[in-house]
């Protein structure tokens, strides 16, 4: 249990650094001096040590705290007193070495330097952190050196304490020793075998109420419901449940046999795998059979463009993110680092959408003119050109938008569309106020024209002519030919204005022709009024 040589020259230098912290300048070239040539000495020339337990020293050990089992992931506290029971002042210099070759620990570095004046006491202590995962050692040895020197005749003394560390897998099931350990059995019954024995006969029970009691009263209970989402919901989830519970009642009974770590281990990382890949399955078919069908159902009767457009995108990428984040969880459980991956997904992700971003404006507008709904398929509206456009599907990327009056079914990129301004003629509802604007003759009698115009928009069967949308006319002004008349009315169905506004016009030319009331041409009467005067008028210059 000697230190090896290179350790004892480290723990010397510590203790002459920490010496020479407290002399003055002159004293610390001295021993820097000192230090070269016992370098130099020590390449050639064995430290000279002796145990210290052997002299029956004057430096006592008490053993505070030390961990002999500790799980993955976990940690081992070691602590120790000193106390100096001598009549000289010790240097104690604390170190760790790591014997057992075990790659995975994490070992803190540390050189820790106390002085031990007499009648004093230190205290010692350190911590070591074992893998996060099984790597294939159970056990790990350390060497915790003291190193000691008189600080009255230079002598150097160490202590030796090996320590042996067992990683214990801890099966994260319902342990039930402890339970089965307080039923009042005959001593030769507290066994493994029998304990495993008794926890495999309550499963199977546990199983067969599963199967022939509770799985008949659920599926009763759904048929009887209003709703299909529960049953739904039981024909997926039934199968997957039935499986976690064998498989947790075949870790947990295993557990009782206490198995080899390796055997726990791989044990323990087959459920984590099974319970991740179950758990997805059962996401995505909820997802894929429940949430998807219900929002299909809800979309066919609100609006056509979320169940056609949107519900199939939002279908692919649920899927895509529920696997993800299943190859996830299931890379982590397999000890791989998944932080690099993810990291490189968002860099790939942020350089596609750096290169596509006229494509991902276009995709996210679509997103917007669907949820937000400015207008849907079908509806009349206007845009910044003025023109009028009769909406024809709302894609993803692009809008198709027929103009009627020029025959052509128009294009528009979504991102162009969703900054536009938007004039929607069936919105609040497809109830359209349109006017016709009529000019009669000064002779004209402007109560009969009003009385005449109010006949003709009533008379016509999609004109509106309840309380609320009653037509009405305004003598609009003194034109320079003749009195312009406006009459103002409301059509059922926006689409059907222009035909209305053309009948209102040859209803209105046939009624003043009866009535006798003229429409005149655009004319203008001109008065030249003449100062000059005529010969003999006037005196003569």
């Amino acid at each position: 249990d000697i230190p090896s040589e290179g350790m004892l020259h480290s723990y010397l230098l510590t203790i002459i650094f920490n010496r020479t912290a407290f002399c003055p300048i002159l004293m610390q070239k001295l021993f820097l001096s000192l230090l070269v040539i016992g370098l130099f000495l020590t390449a050639f020339i064995p430290v000279e040590t002796q145990a210290l337990n052997s002299l029956g020293g004057p430096i006592r050990f008490e053993e505070l705290e030390s961990d002999d089992n500790i799980g993955f992931d976990d940690r081992a506290d070691f602590k120790w007193i000193l106390f100096n029971n001598g009549t000289s002042t010790y240097t104690v210099v604390f170190g760790v070495e790591d014997i057992s070759g075990g790659k995975q620990w994490k070992i803190p570095v540390t050189k820790q330097a106390k002085v031990l004046y007499p009648g004093d006491w230190a205290e010692i202590d350190y911590t070591v952190y074992s893998p996060k995962d099984w790597r294939g050692d159970d056990l790990a040895t350390f060497n915790f050196v003291f190193i000691f020197e008189d600080m009255a005749t230079g002598t150097y003394s160490y202590v030796n304490i090996t320590k042996t560390l067992d990683i214990e897998v801890d099966l994260q099931t319902w342990d039930a020793t402890e339970l089965l350990s307080d039923f009042p059995f005959p001593d030769f019954m507290h066994t493994s075998w029998v304990y495993f024995s008794l926890m495999a006969l309550f499963w199977i029970i546990v199983v067969v109420l599963i199967l022939f009691v509770f799985d008949p009263v659920l599926r009763e209970v759904t048929t009887k419901s209003m709703t299909e989402i529960d049953e739904m919901i039981l024909e997926i989830v039934r199968g997957p449940i039935l499986w976690l519970i064998i498989g947790f009642a075949i870790v947990s009974t295993l557990e009782l046999l206490h198995l080899p770590n390796v055997v726990a281990h791989y044990l323990e990382l087959a459920f984590s795998l099974f319970l991740i890949v179950i758990t997805t399955w059962v996401f995505f078919n909820i997802f894929k059979d429940v949430v998807i069908f219900y929002g299909h159902n809800i979309a066919k009767r609100r609006d056509e463009e979320f169940d056609n457009v949107l519900l199939p995108v939002l279908e692919k990428l649920g899927a895509v993110v529920i696997v993800l984040g299943g190859l996830v969880f299931l890379l982590k459980s397999l000890g791989i680092d998944v932080s690099v991956f993810l990291a490189g997904m968002g860099i790939a992700g942020l350089v596609i959408a750096f290169a596509a971003q006229d494509t991902l404006s276009n995709f996210f507008s679509g997103i917007f003119l669907i949820t937000d709904r400015p207008f849907k398929t079908g509806d009349i509206i206007i845009l910044d050109d003025t023109n009028v456009y009769e909406v024809k599907h709302v894609g993803m990327r692009t809008t198709r938008l027929y103009h009627a009056a020029a025959h052509q079914m128009v294009v528009y990129p979504n991102n162009k569309l969703a900054n536009s301004r938007v004039i929607n003629l069936v919105l609040p509802d497809e109830q359209f106020k349109t006017r016709v604007e009529v000019g009669v003759s000064y002779d004209s009698d402007s109560k009969k024209v009003e009385e005449v115009l109010m006949d003709v928009a009533c008379s016509h069967p999609d004109i509106l002519t309840d309380e609320n949308h009653r037509p009405f006319v305004r003598f609009n002004d003194f034109g320079d030919s003749a009195l312009d008349f406006r009459i103002h009315f409301w059509v059922s169905d926006v689409k059907k204005h222009w035909g209305v506004r053309n009948d209102i016009r040859h209803l209105i030319h046939e009624r003043f022709r009866k009535e006798g009331i003229e429409i005149p041409f655009p004319q203008r009467d001109l008065h030249i009024r003449s100062d000059v005067k005529t010969k003999g008028e006037g005196n003569s210059p």
